[in-house]
């Protein structure tokens, strides 16, 4: 399973983990909210 889908499965079974940091060359650094992922 990728990272997202990692970050998205433990927020769903544990409501632990509540941002998904995401990193990449060509945009800054930004959080991502996982309530608002799983309520696609």
């Amino acid at each position: 399973m990728d990272p997202m889908g990692r970050a998205m499965a433990d927020y769903w079974k544990n409501k632990k983990a509540d941002r998904l940091r995401v990193f990449s060359p060509m945009f800054e650094e930004d959080e991502i909210p996982l309530q608002t992922l799983s309520n696609c």
